[in-house]
């Protein structure tokens, strides 16, 4: 599969001008180098996979051993060996870090004292997908980055900006406060794309997301201690990053719904005042666009769960609508999501059945573990039960339809109810045994994964 790329592969050297000295730093075994952001660190990361080859077509994931590479002397040294976690450096190459899915907590490498840190701990702050329904270790949230000479590393958890030790002698420090009790997820947005540090003393600019509302803000706040964040603006809308303007107090930034073109807006930095700069509204004038709803309902195992509605624009709630069911585990969050038309090779155009009279359900699914098509059925079922007992649904003109993972879903939900008038099942594997020995497309692997 991969025999013509490897043909002509090329590996990374370092020609160091003081001395006129070429080194290869990657081989054959060793191909793939990498660097911190702007390359001015002394030292590099080398990722070792062969090994693990074979492994990863039954576990999923890519294990790796990780070296620690001196660019001034060639040197090398191994500093984990068959870790599953992605291993980067942070901004003076003083330490590798790392989140570890097997344990949930975040590590670092001190490349001077050559000595390994742990910085959390499950009883100090949940920095893991708390989330996760799925048989796999959980995923970070993430980081945000490093301050000046690597003092401290920002981390998230699903709410809040956390500071860390980096060699882990003080306890975390929650630096938005309110993030988890009020149900906002904060996310740094980083104004300067040269950016090499995050200054503390400086204000910040954060996104935050309300879980309960689905709507959007920005944020103001300064990080050298722990504060609520300032409210800049926040309403019943998606908000995206901005985008600032190098040299001057100018930002352009979007607000949207799925009613609301994403148009562009000038600003200053404390969102003030806003100008229009584009119309894109336009473009939508003549069709019927419809409107998003936010539903909730219980499933079959007594779980809240949540959903959107998506009526035609004309909508008679006297009249009798077909209903088209579409889903992909979770997505009540894209509440606020203008979505524009565009044709997909194996799913749905939300607009084209809107504005073609139909009523279009997007419910959120909760997995137990080992039972994806049952836990499908459990969820989607009493959504569409709590949609038709609204009274516009016209019941023999219910149609499903998923794509890939949702796919298999929706032929599940064919062997377990007639409720459907049809049903689109769009790149399913409907047959676990065979599927099992079977060639993942593009990637060459057995699909026993």
């Amino acid at each position: 599969m991969n025999k013509k790329k490897d043909l002509k592969k090329a590996y990374t050297t370092l020609y160091q001008l003081k001395n006129q000295q070429v080194i290869r730093l990657a081989t054959e075994k060793m191909p793939v180098i990498e660097f911190t952001k702007d390359m001015e660190a002394p030292f590099a990361l080398g990722k070792v996979t062969k090994p693990y080859g074979t492994e990863r077509m039954w576990r999923g994931k890519e294990r790796a051993d990780i070296y620690l590479l001196n660019l001034e002397t060639g040197a090398k040294e191994k500093i984990r060996t068959g870790v599953q976690a992605r291993i980067e450096l942070s901004p003076t190459g003083a330490y590798a870090y790392w989140y570890h899915p097997e344990d949930s907590c975040w590590y670092t490498y001190s490349t001077q004292h050559k000595k390994e840190f742990r910085l959390t701990t499950p009883d100090q702050f949940i920095a893991w997908n708390e989330e996760q329904d799925v048989p796999d270790f959980p995923y970070p949230h993430g980081a945000a980055g490093w301050t000046k000479e690597d003092k401290e590393l920002l981390v998230y958890d699903r709410y809040d900006l956390w500071k860390v030790d980096p060699e882990g002698k003080s306890w975390p420090v929650n630096l938005t406060r309110n993030g988890r009790t009020e149900r906002i997820t904060y996310r740094r947005v980083s104004l300067d794309k040269e950016e090499k540090y995050i200054d503390l003393t400086q204000e910040q600019l954060l996104i935050g997301f309300h879980e309960e509302s689905k709507g959007y803000g920005y944020y103001q706040t300064n990080l050298a201690a722990p504060r609520v964040p300032q409210t800049l603006i926040a309403g019943a809308y998606k908000l995206r990053p901005p985008v600032k303007a190098k040299n001057a107090d100018a930002v352009i930034y979007s607000i949207e719904t799925f009613e609301t073109y994403p148009d562009l807006l000038l600003t200053n930095i404390r969102f003030s005042k806003s100008i229009p700069v584009i119309d894109g509204f336009r473009q939508q004038e003549k069709i019927n666009w419809g409107t998003a709803e936010w539903i909730t309902w219980l499933s079959l195992d007594g779980i809240p769960l949540e959903g959107v509605l998506y009526k035609p624009e004309n909508f008679d709630p006297a009249g009798k609508y077909p209903l088209l069911v579409n889903f992909y585990e979770r997505n009540s969050e894209t509440l606020y999501d203008y979505r524009m038309p565009e044709p997909h090779r194996s799913t749905i155009d939300y607009h084209f059945y809107t504005s073609n009279g139909y009523v279009v359900f997007n419910p959120d699914i909760r997995y137990k573990e080992g039972y994806p098509g049952e836990s499908c059925f459990n969820s989607v079922m009493p959504g569409i039960a709590a949609v038709v007992a609204k009274g516009y649904i016209d019941e023999k003109a219910i149609g499903a339809q998923g794509h890939s993972w949702g796919g298999y879903q929706v032929a599940y939900l064919a062997t377990r109810t007639h409720l459907f008038a049809a049903i689109e099942s769009g790149a399913p594997v409907v047959n676990m045994f065979s599927a099992y020995g079977g060639i993942r497309w593009e990637t060459g692997l057995n699909r026993s994964f």
